[in-house]
């Protein structure tokens, strides 16, 4: 089953001009986070009500430190991670 929702990170490596691009079949509230791999959160991304589609959001990496982060977004219909790399 092809999930209703799904985010990626681009590009990674991430830099100080990176993008978050989020795709949803239904409208409703999202939550993006940015994890250390402590699980500790370091930022949050995005906390908003979506239009079903596609949204692009920045992701400006120029403050964090080097090294592994996770980024969980969470719907309504679900939750899922991905970890990218800060250079």
């Amino acid at each position: 089953r092809v999930r209703d929702y799904n985010f990626t990170v681009f590009p990674n490596p991430v830099t100080a001009d990176s993008w978050i691009n989020i795709s949803t079949k239904k409208a409703g509230k999202i939550s993006v986070t940015l994890f250390d791999m402590q699980g500790k959160i370091v930022k949050q991304l995005v906390n908003t009500n979506l239009l079903a589609g596609e949204t692009n959001v920045r992701f400006d990496a120029a403050l964090l430190q080097k090294g592994n982060y996770v980024v969980m977004m969470r719907t309504a219909e679900g939750t899922m991670r991905k970890q990218i790399v800060v250079q």
